[in-house]
C-alpha cells in the first residue's frame, strides 16, 4: 500500500495563510456565484486532495520537502492561474496511481469547493448531495462550463443583458425619485406602539445609530424628542435629523442646508447630543425602550406586538451618490421617497399578487417558514409564516418581475430559437441563481454595515435571525446588491470555471447513505460532512428553492417534485419536533450509514480525508464513532486555520477557526490494549502535536479540538481499550483524559524556563484561561473543560469565590483588580497572594508611595515566583489588554 503524503507531512502553517486570506478574495470566487454556507476554501481543498493522491517518496528527504514545497505552492489563490505548476501536480498524481485518472468523490459536496479542485488536479470527479439547491449550484461550477465550453458565455451574456434591460424599463420609476441623484437604497425600521399611555408614540426599532462609522466619515441618526415639536406631537412618530460627527463638531444636514454646531453647545434640538451615544439602539434582544418615556417593552410583549400585527413600516433614511462626486450621502426619507413606495404596493396588490404561474403555482412564495423555534430562524417568532413574508411589497414586484423575464427566456429559447436542451438548462439555470442572489440583497432581514457602507445579504450568518432595521436596496444603482454588480461577479465565476480544463464532474442528487456506486470504485473520497447541530442546510435552503422552482422545476422535474427542499433524510443533529437524544441518534445512525457506503465505495488503497470543524464533544464523539463503526481509522489529522477572526460566527458558536482534517484508511484493528498503556503512547503523540501547533498562528481556543485529532489516530488502531480489570474504556472518557493531558502538556511548556512547576491548580487554570482567550469570556463548556485539564474545581470556585462570574451561559475571569482584598488576604493559594501582590503594587503606585517592594511579603523566594508569574502572563495576554497594560505599567521585574 503506498503511503501518501498526507500521512506524513502537510504544510499546516503555509496552507492555514492561504485559506484565512482567500476569504477576502471575491473577484472570480464562486462563492460570488451562489450562498452556500459553510463551504470549503478552495486553496485548501486543492492541497488536501493533492496531498492525499500523491505518494510520499520512501527515504528521500529532499524530494519530500520539494513536494512540501509544491502544496504549499498550491494551496495559495494565484496557483489557478499556474498552468505549470497545476500540469506538474497532475502528472505526479497520475505516477502516484500508475498512470491512471484517479476516481474522487465528495459524497456531501455542497456548495462544490472540493469537486471543483478535484477537477482543477485532472481527477474524474463525482459529486452528490441531498439538497437540490446544492445540486444546482454544482451543476453551474463543475457541469455546465466544462461541458458547453465557448459557446455558453456568448449566450449568458446576451439574455442576462436583456433581463437587465427589460425588468429596469419595466421598474426604475418605482425607486428613483430625483434626477440628480442616483439611489442606493433606503433604510427602513419597524415600528410599534409605546404601551405607556402618557406617551403614545409609535417606537422605531433600531439596533443602533449609525449610518457611516468609517474614521473619516461619521455619520448618524439624531432622534427629536424636545415636547414643543409640533410634527412630534402630531404624527406620534420621533422625527429624526442626520449628523455629521467631524473635529468635535456636529454638522446637521437636512434637504437644504447644513447647519453648524459646536461640540456641547446647548442651542436645540442638540442640548442632548454631546451624552448621545449612537451605538445604543432602542431594542436590544427584543426588549426595546422607548427613547422618549425610558419604559421598557420586554421581548415577549414585544413578539405579542409582531403576531398580533400592530407594527408599522417606515422609511428612515434614503441613501444615494451624486453625480460628479465620490462616496455616499444620506437624507431623512421624504413624502415622495414614501409615494413611490406605495405606487409600487399599489400595483403589486392590484396586479402582482394573486398571479398564478403555468404549473398552477402562484408567482410569489406561499410556501411556509419553518415553525418558530427552529434553530437558526427568527423571523417566524414575529410573525413572519411564509416565505413571502421575509420581503416587501416592492420587493416581492421586483422579484416577480424579474421571474417573468427569466421565464420568457427559457420559453423563446427552447420554442423560437430551438436550442439544444443542455445550454437552455445552463443559461436558465445562470440567470435563475442571479435571481437567487438578488433575492439575497432584496428582502426586509439585509444589514446595513455602516463600516464599509454597505449593503449586506441575507445570510451573513448560517442564519435567518430577526432584524430590526434593514436596508431595500436599489436592484437599479450599480452598487452592491444591484443586478449589475452581481451579474458582474456572476460571470467572472463562469470565466473562472471555464479556464479549467478537465471532463465535466459527474452531479447527482443523491443520499450519502445509499451511493449509486460499485464496490472499491474510488481512489480517493474527500469530503465535509454535516457537523452535528451546526448549520440547518435545508430550511436555510428553502429560501432558495421556493424561487428556483418557480424558475426551472420543470428543467429538473426530478429536483423539485416536493413543496420544499426533502429534509427527512438529512444527516443533521437539530431537532424538528422531536427530544434531543433522538435528534442525536438520527444524526449517528445516517452519518455511520454514510461512511460504511464510502468504505463500501473505497479501494482496499484508497484513502478518506473527512473535514471537521465543531468544538463540542458529543459531535466528536459521534462522528468518530461513526467513522470506526464503519471500518476506518484514522492515520493521520491536520488542522488548517480557514477562518477569519473576526467573523460574525466566532467564539460563541459552535464553529471553529481551524478545521480538522481526518486521515483515514480502510484497514484492522488490533483487539485490544491497556489503558494506561494507550495513555503513554498519546502523551508522545500529543507533545509532536502541541509543539508544533504552538509555533503555527492557530487560533489558541481550537488547540483542545486539535489534540483530539492527534489522539484519536492511535485509538482507532484498537477494537477495545481496556483496564486492567478487563473493564472497556469508553470513547467519552478517552477524550477527557486527552483534554487533561493536553493541558498538563501545554502548562508544563509554558512553566519550563520559570520553574514554577508547583503552581496551585487555581493558578494553573487560570494561566490557561489567559494564554488561550485573554480577558474574553467563555462558554461553561469551554471553562469545564479547562478547569478538567487543570484538576480544578470549577463548580466549588463557583460558589465560593470571586475569581469566576456567571453571566448567563458564559463565564468571566476577574482581573487583580476586580477581586476583593478581605477574601484575597485569607487565602493561602498561590494564585490569590499573587494577586494580592499586584493589587498592593497598583495602590502603591497610585500613591506614588516610595515603600520599597520587597518589604510587602517577607518571601523573598515567593516574590521572585511572583515576579516570574507575573512576566509569564504579560508574555502570553495581548498587548491591550487590561491585565497585560498593569503589569507593563508595574514594571515588575
Amino acid at each position: 500500500m503506498k503511503r501518501r503524503i498526507i500521512e506524513d507531512f502537510f504544510p499546516v502553517t503555509e496552507v492555514s495563510k492561504a485559506a484565512s486570506r482567500e476569504k477576502n478574495i471575491r473577484h472570480g470566487h464562486i462563492s460570488t456565484l451562489h450562498v452556500w454556507w459553510a463551504r470549503r476554501p478552495l486553496g485548501s481543498s486543492r492541497a488536501v486532495i493533492a496531498a492525499s493522491l500523491i505518494s510520499k517518496i520512501p527515504k528521500a528527504s529532499s524530494r519530500n520537502c520539494h513536494l512540501h514545497e509544491l502544496i504549499s505552492k498550491l494551496s495559495q489563490w494565484e496557483s489557478i492561474k499556474d498552468k505549470e505548476l497545476l500540469t506538474q501536480i497532475r502528472d505526479l498524481i497520475r505516477a502516484s496511481n500508475d498512470g491512471k485518472t484517479p476516481r474522487v468523490l465528495d459524497p456531501f459536496s455542497g456548495g462544490g469547493s472540493i469537486p471543483l479542485e478535484a477537477l482543477r488536479l485532472g481527477c474524474e470527479t463525482h459529486a452528490l448531495d441531498y439538497n437540490p439547491v446544492a445540486v444546482i449550484i454544482q451543476k453551474c461550477i463543475l457541469e455546465f462550463p466544462q461541458a458547453l465550453g465557448a459557446k455558453l458565455l456568448p449566450e449568458l451574456e446576451r439574455w442576462s443583458t436583456w433581463c437587465l434591460e427589460e425588468v429596469e424599463k419595466d421598474l426604475l420609476m418605482y425607486y428613483q425619485v430625483r434626477s440628480d441623484e442616483n439611489i442606493i437604497g433606503f433604510l427602513w425600521c419597524w415600528e410599534i406602539p409605546c404601551p405607556n399611555p402618557s406617551c403614545g408614540i409609535r417606537i422605531p426599532l433600531l439596533k443602533q445609530f449609525w449610518l457611516s462609522r468609517r474614521k473619516k466619515k461619521r455619520v448618524f441618526l439624531y432622534p427629536l424628542l424636545t415636547e414643543n415639536d409640533s410634527t412630534f406631537m402630531s404624527s406620534h412618530r420621533i422625527d429624526f435629523k442626520i449628523v455629521m460627527e467631524s473635529n468635535d463638531q456636529f454638522i446637521m444636514t437636512d434637504d437644504t442646508s447644513e447647519v453648524y454646531c459646536e461640540y456641547g453647545s446647548q442651542f436645540p434640538p442638540f442640548k442632548f447630543l454631546s451624552a448621545f451615544d449612537p451605538s445604543r439602539g432602542t431594542v436590544n434582544r427584543a426588549n426595546v425602550r422607548c427613547p422618549r418615556c425610558l419604559n421598557v417593552v420586554p421581548s415577549r410583549l414585544t413578539r405579542k406586538v409582531f403576531n398580533d400585527g400592530e407594527i408599522t413600516k417606515r422609511i428612515l433614511v434614503t441613501i444615494f451618490k451624486k453625480k460628479g462626486r465620490k462616496g455616499k450621502f444620506y437624507r431623512i426619507a421624504t413624502s415622495s421617497d414614501q409615494a413611490i413606495f406605495e405606487k409600487a404596493k399599489e400595483f403589486f396588490r392590484l396586479y402582482v399578487e394573486n398571479e398564478k404561474l403555468p404549473e398552477n403555482l402562484t408567482i410569489i412564495p406561499h410556501e411556509s417558514l419553518p415553525p418558530p423555534g427552529t434553530l437558526g430562524f427568527g423571523a417566524p417568532s414575529y410573525g413572519r409564516r411564509r416565505w413571502k413574508d421575509l420581503f416587501n411589497e416592492r420587493q416581492l414586484l421586483f422579484l416577480t418581475t424579474f421571474l417573468r423575464k427569466i421565464l420568457q427566456v427559457k420559453h423563446r429559447l427552447l420554442t423560437e430559437l430551438k436550442m439544444e436542451k443542455h445550454l437552455v438548462k445552463a443559461v436558465t439555470c445562470y440567470l435563475a441563481l442571479w435571481m437567487d442572489m438578488a433575492a439575497a440583497f432584496s428582502n426586509t432581514l439585509v444589514r446595513w454595515e455602516n463600516t464599509t457602507e454597505a449593503a449586506k445579504q441575507v445570510f451573513a450568518r448560517h442564519a435567518l435571525p430577526m432584524i430590526w432595521d434593514h436596508v431595500e436596496v436599489n436592484p437599479f444603482s450599480g452598487s452592491t446588491g444591484s443586478l449589475k454588480t452581481i451579474l458582474q461577479y456572476q460571470l467572472k465565476v463562469i470565466r473562472h470555471c471555464l479556464q479549467i480544463e478537465a471532463k465535466p464532474a459527474i452531479v447527482q442528487r443523491h443520499s450519502a447513505t445509499n451511493l449509486p456506486y460499485p464496490a472499491s470504485f474510488f481512489d480517493a473520497i474527500i469530503t465535509d460532512p454535516p457537523y452535528y447541530d451546526n448549520v440547518p442546510y435545508a430550511p436555510l435552503s428553502d429560501f432558495f428553492y421556493v424561487w428556483l422552482k418557480r424558475t426551472i422545476a420543470d428543467l429538473f422535474p426530478e429536483l423539485f417534485s416536493t413543496p420544499l427542499t426533502p429534509k427527512s433524510g438529512e444527516i443533521v443533529a437539530y431537532t424538528r419536533g422531536q427530544d434531543p437524544q433522538a435528534a442525536r441518534r438520527h444524526f449517528e445512525i445516517g452519518l455511520t450509514q454514510a461512511f460504511r457506503e464510502m468504505h463500501r465505495v473505497l479501494k482496499d488503497d484508497g484513502m478518506l480525508v473527512v473535514v471537521f470543524a465543531h468544538k463540542s464533544n458529543v459531535a466528536w464523539i459521534a462522528t468518530i464513532k461513526a467513522l470506526m463503526e464503519a471500518g476506518f481509522v484514522i492515520t493521520a489529522s491536520w488542522p488548517v486555520v480557514t477562518e477569519m477572526r473576526g467573523r460574525l460566527r466566532s467564539l460563541n458558536s459552535a464553529t471553529l477557526s481551524s478545521s480538522i482534517h481526518l486521515v483515514a484508511r480502510k484497514g484492522s484493528r488490533g483487539r485490544q490494549i491497556l489503558y494506561a498503556e494507550i495513555l503513554q503512547q498519546v502523551r508522545h503523540k500529543l507533545k509532536e502535536h502541541l509543539q508544533l501547533l504552538m509555533a503555527t498562528n492557530f487560533t489558541r481556543s481550537d488547540l483542545f479540538i486539535t489534540v483530539i485529532g492527534a489522539s484519536l489516530e492511535i485509538w482507532s488502531s484498537w477494537e477495545q481499550v481496556i483496564d486492567p480489570a478487563g473493564k472497556i474504556i469508553s470513547l467519552e472518557k478517552f477524550l477527557e483524559e486527552v483534554q487533561r493531558l493536553s493541558m498538563s502538556i501545554m502548562i508544563e511548556s509554558l512553566l519550563e524556563s520559570l520553574q514554577l512547576a508547583k503552581l496551585s491548580k487555581k493558578a494553573r487554570f487560570y494561566l490557561l484561561w489567559r494564554w488561550l482567550y485573554g480577558e474574553e469570556s467563555i462558554s461553561f463548556d469551554d471553562a469545564f473543560k479547562l478547569a478538567l485539564g487543570a484538576n480544578f474545581d470549577l463548580d466549588h470556585e463557583l460558589k465560593q469565590s470571586d475569581l469566576l462570574e456567571k453571566r448567563g451561559s458564559r463565564i468571566q475571569l476577574a482581573t487583580p483588580l476586580e477581586r476583593e482584598p478581605f477574601l484575597l488576604e485569607k487565602s493561602s493559594d498561590f494564585l490569590d497572594q499573587f494577586h494580592q501582590y499586584i493589587r498592593t503594587l497598583h495602590l502603591l503606585d497610585e500613591a506614588h508611595d516610595s515603600l520599597e517592594r520587597s518589604t510587602i511579603f517577607a518571601n523573598s523566594q515567593l516574590i521572585r515566583e511572583f515576579q516570574s508569574f507575573a512576566q509569564l502572563l504579560q508574555r502570553l495576554l495581548p498587548r491591550d489588554s487590561v491585565e497585560a497594560r498593569l503589569y507593563a505599567s508595574l514594571s515588575v521585574k
